[in-house]
């Protein structure tokens, strides 16, 4: 199933042997009057930017990585948006996928306007690349765990931060189960 969490702020991401593990979390009310409140730490493996104009996830790792240039998005040129934020749409880091206009953020493309195609079907591309990947992990990296006889299950957390960026986003927790 999916758990979604509003109002929360990332400050910062969980990065364990050069991976994305997953993000830090506050609650945005806190970040907004200043209180000093220890963050938590959601783990997962998979960590999907979908912070928007913001890609404030890819941000925050390209700052403690060094693995790329946020280049920044440019002028609006919706024809040419739409097919590259759908061709570019993926993992740019081991654990760190992107979509939407965090892709246009990553990677310098034009803005897409009011059309949103482009960064729908990037979202299925990546959904599509990391279900295939979890196939690959179950087969090879996983051990079922036994709920009961005769029933085996894999339970694989994805983190989705979404919104518009840090200051007032959410977040998605996917649970993929296969039974």
């Amino acid at each position: 199933g999916v758990k979604i969490f509003n109002g929360i702020t990332v400050e910062d991401v969980l990065i364990k042997n050069n991976r994305v593990n997953g993000v830090v979390i506050n609650w945005t009310p806190i970040d907004m009057v200043k209180l000093h409140v220890d963050p938590l730490v959601i783990e997962g493996q998979y960590v999907i930017d979908a912070t928007g104009h913001d890609a404030w996830v890819c941000k925050l790792v390209a700052r403690r990585t060094g693995c790329c240039e946020i280049k920044g998005m440019g002028a609006m040129w919706v024809d040419t948006a739409e097919k590259e934020v759908v061709e570019k749409a993926g993992e740019i880091y081991p654990g760190l996928y992107t979509m939407g206009m965090a892709t246009a953020e990553v990677f310098g493309i034009p803005r897409m306007g009011p059309i949103f195609g482009g960064m729908f079907l990037s979202g299925e591309k990546i959904a599509k690349e990391i279900i295939k990947n979890l196939k690959f992990m179950m087969v090879v990296f996983s051990t079922p765990i036994k709920a009961k006889r005769r029933i085996s299950f894999y339970q694989v957390k994805i983190m989705l931060p979404c919104g518009s960026g840090r200051k007032n986003s959410g977040a998605c927790s996917l649970n993929l189960e296969r039974r």
